[in-house]
């Protein structure tokens, strides 16, 4: 926000600065002061003084902790970085310790699928007691998820109509359709359509693995270190 001195008196100020609030509260704010009228500060402090007390936190740490353990408070379907992100800034504002409880707090707060996933850890399992770790693991642990779906999605099978004749190496099969076909696996009775959505699905199968790998890896080095 610029300073007041650029501008000749303070209702220009004023002014100024109500017209970069276009959006959610602060247009509500706006539609307040114009309905009051700008003349109602009689200086740029006064104005200062009413906006401080519409938008600053009374008291941060007591709000952060009742979001935090608001039952409302969980992942669902936020991404899982931007959900690391809200809790880290909530805790540290909470000033809440290290340990058991935040772990927990973490975990039970997470999407169902996640949450599962973390307690099944074979291998890389953090400390009960870091929360930080399992943030981490939490992330890694989800980018897996998300692979595994993706693969899941593209080795579905393309749905065809019951009326849709086999054709294999140009020759039609009688007897059977088209995804009962006993050679549809098999690459010599592929068309290149066919082959090249396998040859994707191999390699996204390659990537998952990779991924997978890798957070291992990652986390047991962390731990080492």
């Amino acid at each position: 926000m610029a300073p007041a001195s650029h501008f000749a008196l303070h209702t220009r100020a004023i002014g100024w600065a109500l017209m970069q609030m276009q959006e959610g509260h602060g247009a509500n704010y706006v539609g307040h002061i114009v309905q009051e009228g700008i003349t109602q500060f009689t200086s740029w402090e006064d104005f200062q003084d009413s906006f401080a007390w519409e938008f600053h936190e009374v008291d941060v740490e007591v709000t952060a902790s009742l979001t935090l353990e608001s039952e409302a408070y969980n992942q669902h379907k936020c991404d899982i970085d931007l959900y690391v992100d809200s809790f880290q800034s909530l805790y540290q504002k909470v000033g809440y310790p290290d340990g058991h409880h935040l772990v927990m707090k973490f975990q039970c707060d997470l999407s169902k699928k996640l949450s599962d996933r973390l307690r099944n850890i074979s291998t890389g399992h953090p400390d009960d007691t870091q929360a930080e770790s399992w943030m981490t693991v939490a992330c890694k642990q989800a980018f897996i998820i998300k692979t595994e779906t993706n693969f899941a999605h593209s080795w579905s099978p393309v749905k065809t109509t019951k009326q849709a004749p086999t054709f294999a190496s140009g020759q039609i099969l009688k007897g059977h359709y088209k995804q009962d076909c006993p050679f549809c696996h098999d690459l010599h009775f592929m068309d290149n359509k066919e082959k090249d959505k396998l040859t994707m699905q191999l390699l996204a199968w390659q990537d998952m693995l990779a991924a997978k790998s890798q957070a291992t890896a990652s986390h047991d080095l962390d731990t080492y270190i």
